[in-house]
């Protein structure tokens, strides 16, 4: 007995060790303009640490909300955060194989079997799949050249700031186009009569 009692307390100080090194924690503070990002954390203990370095994956960047669990880990005498979970704003019931980066304000892009999904703070919506890519935004404006070897199909009016050109170069600015005459003035039928010729011109700057 006196012999597992020996080993008991042998044990006592690895035993308080290896529990220090890893370690829950809340994030209390965050400051995102240091190389690396520092953190102050109070561990499940209450202990607080200050300018804790956090570790993260390169090429993903967050500033965390405060109050979310972080787990670190002691390296040097010193705790470092390597993971920040988020039991409020996480994305719930992803499929096996998903990905979806997000934030606190609902804002969202996610890869999935479908396809990839970007939604937003103001209601614009991305949806790219096998149907093709559906833009749903308030207002979508374009800045640049806008090429397509396809057909643009529209519900609504189309309309333009400058002249449209075919692909013959015929201009909608001196567009002209004959109108039959069909009807009759006073009675007296115009049926065969030489054609009208409209022309569009563009107003007088």
């Amino acid at each position: 007995m006196s012999n597992i009692r020996a080993f008991q307390r042998l044990l006592t100080p690895i035993t308080a060790r290896i529990r220090r090194i890893i370690v829950g924690a809340i994030i209390k503070a965050v400051n995102d303009e240091t190389d690396l990002q520092n953190m102050q954390i109070k561990t499940i203990g209450q202990a607080v640490y200050n300018n804790v370095e956090v570790f993260g994956q390169y090429g993903i960047a967050c500033n965390p909300p405060l109050d979310l669990d972080a787990i670190a880990v002691e390296r040097n005498g010193k705790y470092i955060v390597i993971a920040v979970g988020d039991r409020k704003y996480r994305i719930k019931c992803l499929e096996s194989g998903d990905v979806c980066v997000y934030d606190m304000r609902n804002q969202m892009v996610k890869l999935s079997k479908d396809g990839i999904t970007m939604d937003d703070v103001n209601d614009n919506h991305i949806s790219m799949s096998k149907d093709g890519v559906i833009i749903n935004g308030v207002k979508i404006t374009q800045k640049g050249v806008v090429t397509t070897p396809g057909t643009i199909t529209s519900g609504g009016d189309i309309t333009s700031g400058g002249d449209v050109i075919s692909s013959t170069g015929k201009t909608m600015d001196t567009h002209s186009h004959e109108i039959a005459q069909t009807t009759s003035i006073s009675g007296a039928s115009t049926a065969g009569a030489p054609a009208i010729v409209a022309t569009t011109t563009p107003p007088t700057k």
